[in-house]
């Protein structure tokens, strides 16, 4: 039989790089399959200085060492000691992050976000009733996150200050890693490989000496965006999409989705819709609707305001233990804390709906097997791009969103094998995790899921939960300013209106949300002719050749929340930013980030000296001559970047997804026109 392992050293996880071998270990011989999404490089150790030991000592970390070695404590390489210290140039924001992270900073700090909810959770607040978005409450947040979520982890300061965490094993110390970089609450971004945005706040190190010198984690929070790999991230992303679609056909027999649904699928759906829903006849059917898929048409006149669907919570599909037949949700309890999955709700669900997707049709337990039967066997959206899609996207705004995409895709894979191969009772047969099937499940989810409100208990208040609902996710999108769909989690029901009158076998669609052009494209697939709630990406560029750029740099660091910053090979800085379909700059940040670009020396250092702005509704003071060269520099970025979509439309057309994209663009060209056309786009 065999055996898929997935091998991942400690060091891939400490930079922004995607790097993991998939083994084969089949009777006859090895084979190792490999992606590489940047370069690889050796992971440098760098010893503590005198002063950090003076610093590590002081803080209380050195109090453990001496207990330590004075109890016959002894670690090793492959079972170390992990120390989280201060970092001296930010001591009073480190102390806070390792308190409560990100959302504990400061006001105005890099990397600074407001708490969910309003305010900090409790302090010692339980997992379960944290605000979604938070994973761990207050204080020593930092420790407790790695002694929560990882049990294989050993606090060794007795509960004094969460800060030396034994690793019986050091694969732990790549979970660990990989859990922070995907932790809104602790991650820190990077321009670059060496060109921190918001500081790292935290040094971590590895002792596998208790008499030893502690070696350097330099990136242990820290995460980064696509075009900061490598220099030739396109010749990356074609390798590694060339060998996905090698694993494809290797593991064609493996897929859980091969075909499209033939009408018989199609009939049986509605039989089982129709019998778990309980109305005596639904008026909407499943239909072809042409270029659109599948869909629903109404089987008789629906007047605007009509409920005519009424989806109970036991048919849906959720990462909520409540969601569903409740006979499935017992297996799910033991992974429900798990930081990816309770971060990034999307995995969760696609695990859900790939459990249920790899039990025979004809097993008693397959109760979503005839809504998976109808489900699309792959996406129009990035993860299913093919080479030559990517090349077509190629230095436009659009090309790393669908990167990342595909990146953040198979980071999630690499984790969710290791998840996996660990859990005991898995409902995922290991033969079908399959990179291809988490892409087809994957891609059901981002295309299809939506929030549903649950509720704990009948006094608790309501949250939400991540969801796949039958029969709902065929409306298609129709432009319009009603939403239509209501959860009520204590009649337990998903309620959805028309949102105008329909006749008899038309088309009934709902509206999907104030959404732009490129989220439709990145995670529907679609791309509307009109759009009043889109919006065009523009790029700033900041010279290293510039005297101020130093102060311009610090400046703009502070809107790293609210604004893209990359930094580019040469040292310049790429700031992007975004105009509405009217032509303004869609907020305040953006503007601030425009004024920094053109203010003069005066006006810079006032505003570094005016934290208070960072994070408002304020601009920075400035002149009408600073404002109108800010102006000249909005025209240029946006005569630049009608001239590169200009240049896109004569480029050959041999990507599979051309058509779709170059649609995309000539949308993006509208809003570019009339962002010219703004005398004053700073006052939106």
């Amino acid at each position: 039989m065999k055996k898929v392992t997935l091998k991942v050293t400690h060091e891939v996880f400490l930079f922004p790089f995607v790097t993991f071998s998939l083994e084969e270990d089949a009777s006859s011989s090895n084979k190792f399959q490999r992606f590489n999404l940047g370069r690889r490089r050796p992971c440098r150790r760098k010893d503590l200085t005198p002063e950090h030991v003076d610093l590590y000592v002081s803080s209380g970390v050195g109090r453990v060492f001496i207990h330590l070695q004075r109890s016959g404590f002894q670690c090793s390489e492959s079972a170390p000691l992990l120390l989280l210290c201060p970092d001296p140039a930010n001591y009073e924001a480190s102390l806070a992050y390792m308190h409560g992270g990100n959302y504990a900073l400061p006001t105005g700090s890099p990397g600074q976000r407001a708490w969910p909810g309003g305010a900090a959770p409790a302090d010692g607040t339980a997992l379960a009733h944290l605000p979604a978005g938070v994973d761990v409450a207050p204080p020593f947040a930092l420790g407790r996150f790695i002694l929560e979520q990882f049990p294989a982890a050993v606090d060794k300061t007795k509960g004094t200050s969460l800060n030396v965490i034994f690793l019986p094993d050091l694969e732990v110390y790549g979970d660990i890693c990989l859990a922070i970089m995907n932790s809104e609450q602790f991650h820190r971004e990077a321009a670059s490989y060496h060109t921190h945005i918001e500081p790292p706040l935290v040094h971590a190190f590895l002792l596998d000496r208790i008499d030893g010198r502690p070696r350097a984690q330099r990136h242990f929070t820290l995460t980064a965006a696509p075009g900061c790999w490598q220099t030739d991230v396109l010749a990356s992303v074609t390798r590694a999409v060339r060998e996905i679609q090698r694993l494809g056909k290797h593991d064609a027999r493996h897929r859980v989705r091969t075909k499209p649904a033939a009408e018989k699928d199609l009939l049986a759906f509605d039989a089982w819709f129709q019998r778990n829903v309980g109305q005596q006849e639904l008026p909407v059917a499943v239909r072809h609707v042409g270029n659109q898929g599948l869909g629903l048409v109404a089987r008789r006149d629906i007047a605007q305001d009509a409920a005519f669907l009424s989806i109970p919570y036991a048919m849906i599909l959720g990462t909520h233990l409540s969601l569903g037949p409740q006979a499935h949700a017992d297996k799910w309890k033991s992974v429900q804390n798990d930081p990816l999955l309770r971060q990034f709700p999307s995995c969760n669900l696609a695990l859900r709906l790939l459990a249920e997707a790899c039990k025979p049709a004809t097993a008693s337990s397959a109760f979503f097997g005839p809504y998976i039967a109808i489900l699309p066997e792959t996406f129009e959206i990035p993860l299913f791009y093919e080479a030559e899609d990517f090349a077509f996207l190629a230095n436009t705004p659009l090309f790393t969103p669908a990167v990342r995409q595909l990146y953040n895709a198979i980071k999630q894979f690499c984790y969710l094998h290791v998840l996996l191969s660990r859990w005991k009772g898995c409902p995922i047969p290991s033969e079908k995790f399959t990179i291809g099937n988490y892409f087809w499940a994957l891609g059901a989810v981002l295309t299809r899921q939506n929030e549903v409100a649950v509720v704990e208990s009948s006094s608790s208040e309501p949250s939400s939960a991540m969801a796949l609902i039958p029969g709902w996710d065929l409306c298609n999108h129709e432009q319009s300013d009603v939403i239509s769909t209501f959860s009520d989690p204590r009649d337990a029901v998903v309620t959805c209106q028309a949102i105008r009158a329909f006749q008899q076998d038309e088309q009934v669609t709902m509206f999907y949300g104030r959404r732009t052009n490129q989220q439709f494209l990145l995670y529907s697939g679609f791309v509307l002719e009109a759009n009043a709630n889109d919006r065009g990406q523009l790029q700033l560029q900041l010279s290293t050749k510039d005297p101020l750029f130093k102060i311009r740099r610090m400046l703009i660091a502070k809107e790293a929340a609210g604004v893209e910053l990359m930094q580019l090979e040469d040292g310049d800085l790429r700031v992007g930013y975004t105009a509405d379909a009217t032509g303004s700059i869609v907020s305040k940040a953006m503007v601030r980030a425009l004024q920094t670009a053109a203010m003069d020396k005066e006006h810079l250092t006032s505003a570094l000296r005016n934290g208070s702005v960072v994070g408002t509704e304020e601009v920075y003071e400035w002149s009408e001559d600073e404002k109108q060269r800010a102006l000249q520099t909005h025209r240029s970025c946006c005569e630049q970047t009608r001239a590169d979509l200009e240049e896109i439309e004569h480029r050959k057309a041999a990507s599979k997804h051309a058509t779709l994209l170059l649609r995309y663009f000539k949308s993006q060209q509208r809003i570019l026109n009339a962002a010219m056309s703004s005398s004053d786009p700073f006052n939106a």
